[in-house]
């Protein structure tokens, strides 16, 4: 046991994805049905909290969103790729609190 763990002083982890860092940012857009094949609501597989198929607060298309947030730890991304849904790569613009 090392002395850190002896005296309780435990380091935080230390994040694999930083602020500004661009990164790969899987989006999952769920549809109403195979009739009007309108998406519904969103998920991503977030690179900071790494929870996959997390939710998010984009109840609609994302095509003319900038922005999307993870549910789960409150990261925000922005696009900087053509497409949210194709080879989406995005900016970490906010770290949530479960994650600092």
């Amino acid at each position: 046991m090392s002395n850190e763990e002896q005296n309780g002083n435990f380091a935080k982890p230390m994040l694999a994805v930083v602020l500004n860092q661009e990164v790969d940012l899987e989006v999952y857009g769920e549809v109403c049905c195979d009739m009007c094949n309108e998406i519904m609501h969103n998920h991503i597989d977030c690179p900071v909290c790494e929870e996959e198929y997390a939710g998010t607060e984009q109840y609609c298309d994302l095509y003319d969103e900038k922005t999307v947030e993870c549910k789960n730890c409150g990261s925000v991304f922005e696009k900087t790729s053509d497409s949210w849904y194709y080879d989406c790569k995005a900016l970490v613009v906010k770290i949530g609190e479960n994650n600092r």
